[in-house]
Formats: structure tokens, C-alpha cells, sequence
């Protein structure tokens, strides 16, 4: 299942935005929308 090989990933996401804020000081995209879009990556290939 695709959501297994992506659910992994959400630390690393979250450590890129994490070290994108402290170069730049902000986050081009917040963390919410990033689960978000997630989510409905996983929904897409789930198939609900």
C-alpha cells in the first residue's frame, strides 16, 4: 500500500520545513497543509 511508503516520509517533511524556517525565518507552506495534501495522496491510491 503506497500510504506505508509515504506515511514514513512525514518526519523528514517535517524536518525540511523545520530547517527551511530557520534559513529563511518562515515556511512557504504550514504543516497542516502538507498533512493535508497528504492525506489526499493516500486517499487517491487507497481508493476511499
Amino acid at each position: 500500500r503506497l500510504n506505508v511508503i509515504i506515511q514514513p516520509n512525514l518526519k523528514f517533511m517535517y524536518e525540511l520545513l523545520q530547517y527551511e524556517q530557520k534559513l529563511t525565518g518562515r515556511m512557504s507552506i504550514n504543516w497542516s497543509w502538507l498533512t493535508k495534501e497528504i492525506h489526499a495522496l493516500n486517499m487517491f491510491y487507497v481508493g476511499s
